[in-house]
């Protein structure tokens, strides 16, 4: 089966509490970070297996991972943060190309500052 098109995992508004900023005042206390990704894979092989952990690509395990990855540790840009979410999730070669938005929903009361990345994953099947 070839499947047309794009096919993505996605998620959305993951919420953590990460010390990152430029100034060191504001990596004294963790602050809300919301992070999208969108993960684009092939779906023919999942679809076959029905066997998203062999085969796919598992959202869940994602969360997991990038939370295990923020754990304990300070970042001083969302930049950093996002490369290092980059090299971790494309350790799964069957994500193709990602795009990571992510933003610091309380930082300031009149607007949310934040960024979007995209990067292709140069080992991906």
């Amino acid at each position: 089966m070839n499947l047309a098109g794009m096919n993505a995992v996605t998620i959305s508004d993951l919420m953590l509490q990460v010390r990152v900023g430029y100034e060191t005042k504001e990596r004294t206390q963790p602050q809300d970070i919301a992070i999208n990704l969108i993960l684009e894979t092939d779906f023919t092989d999942v679809l076959a297996s029905n066997d998203v952990d062999k085969d796919g690509v598992n959202y869940s395990a994602i969360r997991k991972t990038i939370e295990s990855l923020v754990r304990g540790r300070e970042f001083k840009m969302l930049e950093t943060l996002a490369d290092e979410i980059f090299k971790t999730i494309f350790a799964n070669k069957r994500i193709e190309r990602a795009t990571i938005t992510m933003c610091k929903p309380q930082r300031w009361k009149n607007a949310i500052p934040g960024i979007v990345m995209t990067r292709d994953n140069q080992g991906s099947l």
